[in-house]
């Protein structure tokens, strides 16, 4: 009886210990925070001739091996990318939606994805296009 009590105690001791192995290779390779700068959700920005710059917060930064890429409504915009910010041109007014995400440059598998963010873009009316009162 105690060498089959004794064969659990060490069964179960493995297996804690695989955990713990396991949950500290899995934090090493995840992002604490993959976000953009200064950009809440359901934000108003102003997108002078559809361009908009942003900027990027990882924590922890980059890793060796890793990409960046941003999404605009589930569709990728840029090339993958080692560094930001990244500048948008022709982005459309209205409901736009942003997201990071980081990829495995050896495998091309996707390793983690920021929350989308929801912005409102509005863009600079040119003043010669405005229709004019009607008199």
């Amino acid at each position: 009886m105690k060498s089959i009590s004794g064969s659990i105690l060490c069964m179960l001791m493995l297996i804690n210990a695989l955990l713990i192995v396991s949950s500290d290779v899995q934090s090493a390779s995840s992002y604490a925070i993959i976000a953009f700068k200064g950009l809440v959700q359901g934000q108003r920005v102003q997108a002078s001739a559809g361009s908009l710059a942003l900027s990027v917060h990882l924590r922890p930064a980059l890793r060796p091996g890793h990409q960046l890429q941003l999404y605009i409504n589930g569709k990728h915009h840029s090339p993958l990318a080692t560094s930001a910010p990244f500048r948008i041109t022709g982005i459309e007014r209205g409901n736009q939606t942003l997201q990071l995400r980081i990829f495995d440059i050896r495998s091309g598998s996707l390793v983690q994805a920021g929350a989308p963010v929801q912005l409102d873009v509005r863009r600079n009316i040119n003043p010669s296009n405005r229709r004019k009162a009607p008199k």
